[in-house]
């Protein structure tokens, strides 16, 4: 990630270069670098250091626009892709809808950029990966996990995203950033594990200590895991879980989704679709999330709520849908590693309630508490169904109580179906990339891994 005024100065010049010869122009920086430390059985492992930059080109004629990326940022690296580009235009059938490039924007400042935490080195994150390792072994315990850090935008896949942009109709944006991830993992002699994680724009915001202690809490219990018969139980979902299953949600609310009947905001609005105590919506400012205020496009961000009060709420939209459906641009187009284009809530939120997750727990006579979910895969799109398999943190609870880890179990559910049959919410935290509570609902069990 560059600093502001070289940013500036290399956009200036790659636009100079871009806008000859056609109508208009967008240039723009995605990435920065990317450091990780990790260790597995109380071993350091070889540690990751990556610097990713690309540049995305986009030039128009005629309400034709056509992209190209390059991680050549020279002025003959420029003039290659634009080249190219022109030649494609050349081939295109001329545009009937012609929406061309937004104008200047007005941002909303968001602090995201800590010096300290740029300033980390490898030397830091080998201090808090030590921590897990020695409280492991005195543990009798086997420590994995990483300790990340990041200078400038990237997705949680790891794929660079914008974070300057500049176009010919007088647009400009900027937004420094960095990111601390913490993952920690620990597995007893007799199989258990305990697992947690946390990120932040700081490492001053986090407190690596306290979540050691909770994962090594979990792994020490020292009861067998047991087998339950396939069923739908009532769950408490702890918040890691409930930001991977509303994460479906964020990528099925698009305005173009919406308007072609494959998203659950498709139809009549404001209808009834789950518990009137959720709320979900995608809000870039929240405190936790710290997100960029421009998209893809430098259109800025707005929130968005998408259910309100368990009732249907709004879809995003990109420039362009904006002016395909009439709506306003709420600054959510992505473009991801490949160059697919689309709208997505990457920035999602469900307000907490007054409980805690022992609260949650505590009138459960029989249910099962769910901390750790691996892979999941979209079985339908409008619906928000998905599947997939808890990954060791499957424990079984009996009057109120947590008596057991439960051996791993595949299920298949609706997300929307998890968020109607909500009955009770801890208080919100950021957990795998969205802020959100632990949930008191029903999960179905369809069988053993």
């Amino acid at each position: 990630m560059r600093a502001k005024e070289e940013a500036y100065r290399i956009l200036e010049s790659a636009l100079s270069i871009a806008s000859s010869g056609v109508d208009e122009a967008e240039v723009s920086l995605s990435g920065g670098d990317f450091e990780c430390t990790m260790f597995a059985d109380n071993r350091m492992l070889p540690t990751v250091e990556r610097g990713v930059e690309v540049m995305a080109i986009r030039v128009g004629i005629g309400g034709k626009l056509v992209r190209g990326v390059s991680s050549d940022l020279s002025p003959a690296g420029v003039r290659l892709v634009v080249q190219q580009l022109k030649h494609q235009l050349e081939q295109l059938p001329d545009s009937a809808e012609g929406f061309g490039l937004p104008g200047p924007q007005s941002y909303q400042e968001i602090d995201a950029y800590d010096p300290e935490t740029d300033a980390l080195r490898a030397m830091d994150r080998e201090r808090l990966a030590s921590q897990a390792i020695l409280l492991g072994l005195r543990h009798r315990m086997s420590a994995a996990g990483y300790v990340s850090v990041q200078r400038g935008a990237f997705d949680p896949y790891g794929h660079p995203m914008t974070y300057a942009v500049a176009n010919t109709r007088g647009l400009l944006a900027y937004h420094p950033q960095t990111r601390v991830g913490l993952s920690y993992e620990m597995r007893a002699a007799d199989g258990n594990c305990g697992w947690g994680e946390d990120a932040a724009f700081t490492l001053a915001a986090l407190e690596p200590e306290d979540l050691l202690d909770s994962v090594v809490e979990r792994a020490g219990r020292r009861q067998a895991s047991r087998a339950v018969p396939p069923g739908h139980y009532p769950v408490v979902l702890e918040p890691a879980v409930v930001g991977r299953l509303v994460a479906h949600i964020g990528d099925e609310v698009g305005a173009a989704a919406v308007a072609s009947g494959a998203s659950f905001l498709s139809g009549e609005s404001q209808r009834t679709i789950v518990a009137e105590e959720i709320t979900l919506y995608d809000d870039h400012a929240h405190p936790l999330h710290r997100g960029s205020p421009f998209d893809d496009d430098g259109v800025a961000r707005r929130r968005v709520s998408l259910i309100e009060q368990g009732q249907t709420g709004s879809p995003l939209y990109s420039w362009a849908s904006a002016q395909r459906y009439a709506g306003q641009p709420t600054g959510h187009r992505v473009v991801d590693a490949f160059g697919v284009e689309s709208e997505r809530a990457q920035h999602l939120v469900i307000d907490g309630g007054e409980s805690t997750i022992s609260d949650l727990l505590g009138d459960m006579e029989h249910g099962l508490l769910v901390t750790r979910i691996g892979p999941t895969a979209t079985i339908d799109p409008r619906l928000i169904q998905v599947c997939g398999t808890t990954h060791r943190g499957l424990f079984l609870v009996e009057d109120g109580e947590v008596v057991a880890p439960v051996n791993d179990m595949r299920w298949t559910t609706s997300v929307l179906d998890v968020l109607r049959d909500t009955v009770g919410r801890s208080g919100a935290v950021w957990a795998a990339g969205a802020v959100v509570p632990a949930l008191r609902t029903r999960l179905p069990l369809t069988g053993a891994i």
